[in-house]
């Protein structure tokens, strides 16, 4: 289209050139000299010189389309094409960029490529006719979470923890230090990222994107400690792209969702913190397990006969070979599913997700709320987007896995699930020709033995009525007390909580920051500390109080 509306340019310009200004100005010229008019002549004259200047313009923007790179071609073959079209009588038109898709209209034929520059970054893919130009034009339309029925035996088969960021301004002293010592490290200027098996990636804007290509070169790279490659940007700029990198990358398995920034009171982001979990401690050796772990999976679902028996496979496998747990080590990775057998939602999720993609399939990360924050998978087979929540169809201890959350569509799930932030902006899903039948997801979830039901009590995990906190109050100032007194270091703390109406409250103020902020500067102040990071896993205990287990890095 764009040599197209080239070469039509260039013939609209010379025709209306050559027979509006040289050939009248030419005819002009004869009949002043004709008449002897020299006013006349000179008037003819600069209409001439005028048009022969006009001439140039075809051949310049021919130099241009030919010695610009094809990205480059494009734009000026629009421009000719606009010129042209505006020499045609009627309305006029304007050159115009058409804003780019989140995602492709087709997925890729291959989701697995090999890092350019660095291990795990992918190369742009070709793309494949399986999903239709329709299915990728439509949206997904978020269902009121009011309306949502929780199964009373899922309520807690949750567990998806939001990213954690933690943003502190620093003084003009503190600022000149940082900027003195610190480097980029690892810029991530040559990686690129297929949109169709990245699509978070694709949501951001240019310095977001910069952003999410240095967080990724330096994970692989275990520095934990850089100069941000875009100093202006946002705090949210920061938080879209940490949320999209983890979102998208579930191979970053030693990497926690959580993060530290430094900014100047101007706005000038100058430090990022990454936190690791202790598989970085012995990188080489733990990619071997996890990779082996993966390796298991992909062996048996390679000999099935199709992309959806592979899906069955895995999805079955993972159910058999984990236990649900919020205690769970390490429980938002993908390792803690491959490697350890016992997680929560995210871990399920990261493992499916990373699975698949090995496969050569797109799958996709995808949170948001299920009666408290939670994490399930999307998956594009060959006629379109799938939801499946792994973690959903492991509801008992025995080794066969329900299949009432399996490829779903959104309206299955418009009951029970609803996604939040970026994920919202994930491609809809409405196939059907592999969808698991209506039947089973109408089927009543199998009740718990009272045995499996039965919930820790406040004794059996040690503590008593004298441990339990009332108020957030109470709790805050019980963890600003816990961490002065440890002071600097990586460690655990925890405390209980009184009610599900308190719990409610803290989870709030969990998911919008206000937690740690309400104690951890203080903290900070009080050790003398620069950077602190913590996750927190919660754990119903009988009596309807919670165990809230702290893990902390403060340095």
């Amino acid at each position: 289209m764009a040599i197209a509306g080239l070469l039509l340019g260039l013939t609209g310009l010379l025709t209306s050139v050559v027979f509006v200004g040289l050939l009248p100005g030419a005819v002009g010229l004869v009949l002043s000299v004709v008449s002897n008019n020299k006013k006349r002549s000179g008037t003819a004259i600069a209409g001439i010189v005028v048009s022969s200047l006009a001439v140039l313009i075809p051949f310049v923007l021919i130099f241009l389309y030919f010695s610009a790179p094809p990205a480059e071609q494009e734009k000026y073959g629009k421009v000719a094409g606009t010129l042209f079209l505006n020499l045609l009588p009627g309305e006029s038109f304007e050159a115009s960029e058409e804003p780019e898709p989140v995602l492709p209209e087709t997925p890729p034929e291959e989701a697995e490529a090999e890092t350019s520059g660095e291990e795990g970054a992918p190369e742009s893919g070709e793309t494949s006719e399986s999903v239709s130009e329709d299915t990728a034009k439509e949206a997904y339309i978020p269902p009121d979470e009011g309306s949502l029925t929780i199964p009373e035996a899922l309520t807690e088969r949750t567990g998806f923890e939001p990213v954690r960021s933690d943003i502190e301004t620093v003084s003009d002293e503190e600022a000149e230090r940082l900027e003195n010592e610190l480097s980029y490290g690892e810029t991530g200027d040559e990686l690129e990222f297929d949109p169709y098996i990245y699509p978070y990636y694709a949501m951001l804007n240019e310095k977001e994107q910069h952003v999410y290509r240095q967080l990724f070169a330096n994970s692989n790279a275990l520095i934990k400690r850089f100069r941000c490659v875009e100093d202006d940007i946002s705090e949210d700029g920061l938080y879209r792209a940490f949320s999209a990198l983890v979102q998208d990358h579930p191979e970053l398995f030693w990497m926690n969702t959580a993060y530290s920034g430094r900014y100047k009171n101007n706005g000038t982001c100058l430090e990022l913190d990454l936190s690791f979990n202790r598989t970085a401690d012995n990188p080489e050796e733990e990619k071997a397990r996890f990779e082996e772990a993966a390796e298991k999976l992909l062996s048996g679902a390679r000999q099935k006969g199709s992309d959806s028996e592979a899906e069955r496979y895995v999805h079955d496998a993972l159910a058999e070979q984990n236990r649900y747990s919020k205690g769970a080590e390490m429980n938002q990775s993908a390792y803690s599913a491959l490697v350890n057998g016992s997680t929560v939602c995210a871990g399920y999720t990261r493992a499916f997700q990373y699975v698949m993609q090995k496969l050569g399939l797109p799958c996709y990360y995808c949170s948001g709320y299920a009666g408290e924050n939670h994490a399930w998978d999307i998956i594009g087979l060959d006629d379109g987007f799938y939801n499946v929540d792994v973690t959903w169809d492991d509801t008992d201890d025995s080794r066969v896995s329900n299949y009432d959350f399996f490829n779903k569509t959104d309206r299955d799930y418009s009951t029970n699930h609803v996604r939040r932030e970026l994920s919202v902006k994930l491609p809809p899903c409405n196939a059907e020709q592999y969808r698991e039948p209506e039947s089973k997801a109408e089927e009543p979830v199998r009740e718990e033995t009272p045995a499996q039901h039965s919930l820790p009590t406040l004794e059996e995990r040690g503590y008593s009525e004298a441990d339990v906190l009332h108020d957030m109050d109470s709790y805050y100032d019980d963890c600003y007390n816990q961490i002065v007194s440890r002071g600097a270091g990586t460690y655990e703390f925890t405390n209980v909580i009184e009610g599900e109406e308190l719990f409610r409250q803290w989870n709030d103020a969990y998911d919008r920051g206000i937690t740690g902020r309400a104690f951890s500067r203080r903290a900070l102040e009080e050790v003398g500390g620069s950077a602190f990071h913590e996750t927190v896993v919660p754990e119903k205990l009988a009596g309807g109080r919670y165990l809230l287990t702290h893990r902390v890095t403060l340095y």
